[in-house]
């Protein structure tokens, strides 16, 4: 039996909640990873109009700067929060960095903290500056060559650039947040169910078991597509980690 807890990074179950109403805002991101450090940095681009106020979650990331259109703005910052009222249209640009070390501990809602050590990647709570609605997200995250990640995304691309190894992730519907899993550990099995793409990501030593999770999968999509209809993105994975936890993720 796995020791440590898979990871379900799209579980149908649950994407019900998911609304396409209401949300304004694109987030680009581009992550780049430092494991050895346990830190990341990184850029968030949003698009923004004209006296908009912008409040963004930021957790315990340190906020290096922020600009609009190449220009510095004032912000104002409180303890888990950053505040932004540009006077134009334009794309804000917030660089920003964080040390994700493990402490042990938990956020109050009972979720693993986000760690970034020789194990792995698993970034799950206020790793980005975090708009308060949801948002599309286009991700664009660098780590050492050899590692596999995961994010929602319904299109993966992966590519070396200067000895590392770079990943893109688009997820064509808005959410209220995205996640981030790697590791140099995984090995990554594929099928898929009709035109469903489906991925198990498992460490060597738990491989064995990559076949019967897919096959499940595949029972289980069939299962509730005969209850509530067709499974709606095109991608299905299943991410093993090296936390003790369980999500489910769009």
């Amino acid at each position: 039996m796995i020791n440590r807890t898979i990871l379900l990074s799209v579980l149908f179950i649950l994407i019900l909640p998911v609304f396409e109403a209401g949300a304004t805002h694109k987030n680009s991101l581009h992550v780049t990873i430092d494991i050895d450090q346990s830190q990341l940095t990184g850029v968030s681009k949003i698009g923004v109009a004209a006296r908009e106020e912008i409040v963004l979650h930021k957790g315990a990331l340190e906020i290096i700067g922020i600009s609009i259109d190449g220009k510095r703005i004032n912000y104002s910052e409180e303890k888990d929060t950053i505040t932004v009222v540009p006077e134009d249209d334009g794309v804000i640009e917030i660089a920003y960095k964080g040390i994700f070390r493990s402490k042990g501990n938990r956020h109050a809602s009972g979720i693993a903290e986000s760690i970034i050590d020789k194990r792995g990647v698993s970034l799950t709570g206020r790793w980005y500056p975090q708009v308060d609605s949801l948002s599309y997200y286009d991700l664009t995250v660098i780590l050492p060559e050899g590692y596999e990640a995961v994010s929602e995304a319904e299109d993966i691309r992966k590519k070396t650039v200067d000895g590392k190894a770079e990943f893109n992730f688009v997820f064509p519907h808005q959410v209220d947040g995205i996640n981030l899993v790697a590791s140099d550990k995984f090995r990554v099995i594929e099928d898929s169910y009709g035109d469903v793409a489906l991925y198990a990501y498992f460490f060597e030593e738990d491989l064995g078991l990559a076949n019967t999770y897919i096959e499940y999968t595949k029972k289980y999509i069939k299962l509730y597509e005969g209850l509530i209809g067709d499974f709606p993105y095109k991608r299905f994975s299943v991410v093993e980690n090296f936390l003790p936890t369980g999500y489910s993720m769009p």
